[in-house]
């Protein structure tokens, strides 16, 4: 069956791919037939040759995958920290070691407006959240990690999507607390041409109760839910072992790439 990527991050899949074929090609082997004449009548023979082409980007996912399958450093399914005697659920040492997951979800996708580019967009990150099944898990958030290297940020250095995603909510968060978001209201406190928050924003993170909430009130675009396959890296794990109605834990991470899952129908 053929794949239907919904993203690829092609920098991280040609750095991962590269360390396990570094030159990126694939060797096909081939078998050429030539027919002629001997005195026992026609003759037909056998040659077989070699052709060295560059690895697609499907291959290098591939690769990729089956690379952490086989050093059993691949979670296949949504991973469960462990509970410490508190309670709170933390990257134990088995766990660490796999830092890639394999699952399949469902989830929607969510596009960040860029305040001074009409029909722009900053950044945007996929949203799961918790399985009925799955008591312990809020929200797997997987973040399309698009930072320009290039660009401007407030110290002249860049930005990640997930320093991004955690500044927009610092800030949104007391807003919507204060009850005090309008429609005019802008995602970033800047009048610069900078599309990025300020740094003081950077602390703090509160998204797994009600992220349709806060997402739709600051005009992002939120698509329909659907099935997804992805492999991702953990970014990060945050617990939330007393803080009801958390059931215990969230997870932030980059995906390697996402796919449509047609196989849950």
């Amino acid at each position: 069956m053929l794949t239907e990527y919904l993203f690829r991050d092609v920098r991280r899949l040609n750095e991962y791919a590269s360390q396990i074929n570094p030159a990126l090609t694939v060797t096909e082997k081939t078998k050429e037939w030539t027919v002629g004449l001997s005195l026992a009548g026609p003759k037909a023979e056998g040659k077989q040759t070699e052709k060295v082409r560059p690895m697609t980007e499907h291959e290098k996912a591939i690769l990729t995958l089956e690379f952490l399958r086989s050093n059993s450093a691949i979670h296949e399914g949504r991973p469960v920290p462990l509970p410490d005697k508190s309670g709170s659920r933390h990257l134990d040492k088995s766990f660490g070691q796999q830092s890639f997951v394999h699952e399949r979800c469902r989830a929607f996708r969510v596009c960040v407006p860029q305040k001074d580019v009409s029909g722009g967009v900053a950044f945007a990150f996929w949203v799961s959240q918790g399985f009925e099944r799955d008591k312990a898990c809020d929200m797997v958030c997987l973040l399309e990690d698009v930072a320009a290297e290039d660009r401007p940020v407030w110290s002249g250095g860049t930005a990640s999507t997930y320093s991004l995603l955690q500044a927009l909510l610092y800030y949104a968060e007391s807003r919507v607390e204060r009850g005090t978001i309008s429609e005019n209201s802008k995602p970033w406190p800047r009048d610069s041409a900078s599309s990025y928050p300020l740094p003081e924003f950077l602390s703090g993170f509160w998204f797994s109760l009600v992220p349709e909430q806060i997402i739709k009130e600051w005009g992002c675009i939120v698509s329909q839910p659907r099935n997804i396959e992805v492999v991702y890296r953990i970014r990060e794990v945050r617990s939330f072992p007393h803080e009801a109605p958390r059931k215990g834990y969230e997870i932030f991470g980059y995906p390697l790439w996402i796919a449509a899952d047609h196989s849950l129908g």
